[in-house]
């Protein structure tokens, strides 16, 4: 078997927000590393943050983290200070400050000893598991030698207190009793990992020398009867057999293989309880086991399943390694978030998590769909800074706030990736009735590429979200309210904010020009045109570019109240009486901004002048010479 145990080394959490040419993602935050002022260390790597046990620090091996998002708790499983400390969270999950608040295993938060022979004792915790609906904690643990192998049950339903004692214990006889113990139902050897399904109250245990998972009826003791693979139960006890085994023909034989029933390292685990799916992954073969597990829900369940898909490899039989979209080295801790579908795997050689949407159909050897770790999903950017990790094991993603919490083996550490996208209500700038509008989001933060989308009532008619600004021509007049939220998308995951709130003023535009169509005025006279818009707009009358008559010009007025008036002013080349001509006129409505809103065209018909006769009485001679009275008109 491969040597999988990593000593001496340094350890840290990282925590990132968690859906392509961006650097790695940077995490927001981190448990392990701090300065002396309490700021995130996200460049150093110390055991015990460089000092002695305390409530601050981890030390080799940071194995596993798990949520409580129903009390407000994470657990860290600090595998080389024999213990699992406490971190109280706020009512929305986020962490209040970076120290531990509480601790199993020890009597408090500045002692370290190895103990498995107590119900208060630990030695190696590695894996974590959380009852939500019974109030538990499940802790396996085991030392080098495997001689700790057990899986201790704590009632957490009167609070938590230093060094509490355990109630239940899987893998040994009891609680003071601590051996290496034959392939039986009811011995495990390395149990690295656990997942509790909250449905059935089946607990599944990776038992990882012995290349396989072991499940028990966990529900509390006294339970109704109930029957899988042919073993009936009635809820934990004391050293109680498994009812099932998966990745064995029999709880007695444990060979590793490479096929869909056989397993190869089994280091962590995931549940899908909806859709009835166990996710396991094999470090050894370098692949993750997609098991559908929904005969255990009516009871017709079977030792030796075979998985139905596979993820890191395109068959069952390949073990091969490497550094792509679609392959894994070492693949170990496993989360699962139920409200996306999304697989989130700790691949720890590859010095990365990545993330697969399994909430479609499968296919072997599927693409991952996002990753934590690397600037992609071909390179590989070890070290201790906030977008990069040593070798990482377990995760555990909020699936309300999107924070992704990654133990960081090699750098003592936990880091908390968190959506670092912001977004603030808002009131946008008024916008008038059939103008074009363009404002931007109070929007900052984003890592990647940023979206806003509709979350809540309308936006104006004709106005649209188009990435980070709210866009396009208004056409109807109003006071609109809606929410939004900001999404930070790319090759590093999907991080969302809440939803805010925000309010437009559409403006009416101007009731344009009257009359629509102009009677014929009179060459050479004046003739009048009115544009009526709204309070802090100015109005002007324009012929257009393409038919004008010669000659006329307009007055143009400065911003009015309701409504303005422009008139035709004659100069020198006005169409002199006699003549005729018809244009198309325009009217236009201005912001203060200089956006306008057009109307028209009228149609103008300019006509002849008609001239009146003027006649008066001459004295005139005729031919005769004689002067005779005569009427002469002009």
């Amino acid at each position: 078997m491969k040597k999988f145990i990593l000593t001496a080394v340094s350890v840290f959490v990282l925590c990132f927000s968690s859906t392509h040419a961006f650097a790695a993602y940077n995490a927001s935050d981190v448990l392990g590393q701090r300065t002396a002022g309490d700021a995130a260390a996200f460049t150093t790597n110390a055991a015990n943050n460089g000092g002695t046990v305390s409530a601050r620090g981890f030390s080799t091996e940071v194995r596993s983290v798990k949520l409580d998002t129903v009390h407000h708790r994470l657990f860290v499983a600090d595998r080389g200070n024999n213990r699992v400390l406490v971190f109280n969270l706020d009512s929305s999950n986020e962490l209040i400050d970076h120290d531990a608040d509480n601790v199993f295993g020890q009597v408090g938060l500045t002692s370290n000893a190895s103990s498995c022979t107590t119900s208060t004792g630990m030695g190696g915790p590695s894996g974590i598991e959380y009852d939500t609906t019974n109030n538990r904690l499940f802790v396996g643990m085991t030392n080098a030698a495997g001689t700790f192998s057990r899986i201790v049950v704590y009632d957490l339903s009167a609070g938590i207190t230093d060094g509490m004692a355990g109630v239940n214990v899987l893998g040994q006889t009891n609680l003071t009793t601590c051996s290496i113990r034959t392939n039986t139902a009811n011995s495990v050897y390395f149990p690295f990992d656990m997942k509790y399904d909250s449905i059935t109250g089946l607990l599944y245990v990776a038992d990882l020398t012995r290349n396989r998972v072991l499940v028990f009826d966990a529900r509390p003791a006294g339970s109704s009867a109930e029957t899988i693979c042919g073993v009936t139960t009635t809820g934990i006890v004391d050293n109680m057999n498994a009812s099932c085994v998966i990745g064995q023909p029999n709880f007695t034989t444990i060979t590793s293989g490479n096929t869909d029933a056989k397993m190869n390292g089994t280091l962590g685990l995931a549940i899908d309880s909806t859709n009835h799916r166990l996710f396991v992954s094999e470090y050894a073969a370098n692949r993750i086991k997609v098991f559908d597990i929904s005969s255990f829900v009516d009871g017709s369940g079977s030792n030796s399943m075979s998985a139905s898909y596979v993820l890191g490899q395109t068959d069952f039989v390949t073990a091969t390694s490497g550094t792509t979209q679609s392959k894994l080295s070492w693949p170990g801790g496993l989360s699962f978030d139920s409200s996306t579908g999304y697989l989130y795997v700790s691949d720890e050689v590859n010095h990365r998590v990545v993330v697969y949407n399994v909430s479609g159909t499968l296919s072997n050897g599927m693409a991952a769909t996002y990753v934590f770790g690397a600037d992609d999903f071909t390179t590989i950017n070890s070290g201790a800074t906030a977008s990069t990790m040593g070798a990482v094991f377990g995760n555990v993603i909020n699936p309300t706030t999107k924070n992704l919490y990654v133990a960081d083996v090699t750098n003592n550490r936990v880091l908390i990736f968190k959506p670092t996208v912001t977004l603030t209500d808002s009131t946008f700038t008024n916008a008038l009735q059939h103008n074009s509008y363009t404002a931007a989001f109070p929007v900052s933060g984003e890592q990647q590429t940023v979206s806003l989308s509709l979350t809540g009532g309308s936006l104006p008619t004709g106005l649209s979200l188009s990435g980070s600004s709210l866009t396009g021509i208004p056409t109807i007049p109003g006071t609109y309210a809606f929410t939004a939220k900001a999404t930070d998308s790319g090759i590093h995951g999907i991080f969302e904010t809440l939803a805010y709130s925000f309010s437009i003023l559409v403006n009416p535009r101007g009731s344009g020009m009257v009359p629509t169509i102009y009677p014929r005025g009179v060459a050479g006279m004046p003739a009048s045109f009115s544009v009526v818009g709204t309070t802090g707009h100015s109005a002007k009358i324009q012929w257009s570019d393409v038919t004008d008559v010669t000659g006329m010009s307009f007055s143009t007025n400065a911003d009015f109240t309701g409504g303005s008036i422009e008139n035709f002013a004659k100069n020198s080349t006005v169409p002199m009486p006699g003549t005729s001509n018809t244009g198309l006129l325009y009217g236009r409505v201005y912001s203060p901004t200089g956006n306008y809103t057009q109307y028209g065209p009228v149609t103008v018909n300019f006509s002849k002048a008609v001239k009146k006769q003027v006649c008066s009485t001459v004295s005139k001679k005729n031919s005769k010479g004689k002067m005779v009275k005569v009427k002469v008109c002009k």
